[in-house]
């Protein structure tokens, strides 16, 4: 069969004509779309509740706060828990090398991604209204 250029398919077509369809074309698919069931968003809870984050917040301070206590109060015979923090804080030192390199680069990557998990939020939040 050979093949049909554009001046045999216009007249193939002018010679087929229109046909209007039977039945209103846009009833049939208004039909059909209300039969489709509508999807309802359903709401997702954080894993960790505001009363959870506060009673954590409100351990650490109270950790900090006895760490503060006790090494204040501690005799000066160099026994308890604030002199042992005190010899820990006297004994740390700054490691040498290119680290400060690699803070600064983790600080940048969890910066970067912090902001686009923001952006695709809300561009989620902006198709789902």
């Amino acid at each position: 069969m050979p093949e049909l250029n554009d001046h045999d398919l216009d007249n193939l077509f002018r010679k087929a004509g229109h046909c209007v369809p039977r039945t209103n074309l846009a009833d049939r698919i208004m039909a059909r779309v209300a039969v489709t069931p509508l999807v309802r968003s359903t709401e997702v809870k954080p894993l960790i509740g505001k009363r959870t984050w506060l009673v954590i917040a409100l351990c650490a301070f109270a950790l900090v706060g006895m760490l503060m206590l006790i090494g204040t109060t501690s005799s000066g015979s160099g026994s308890g828990l604030g002199s042992w923090v005190d010899e820990v804080v006297e004994r740390a030192t700054i490691p040498q090398g290119s680290w400060s390199l690699w803070v600064i680069g983790v600080s940048v990557c969890l910066l970067t991604l912090a902001v686009m998990d923001r952006v695709l939020g809300q561009r989620s939040e902006g198709l789902k209204n």
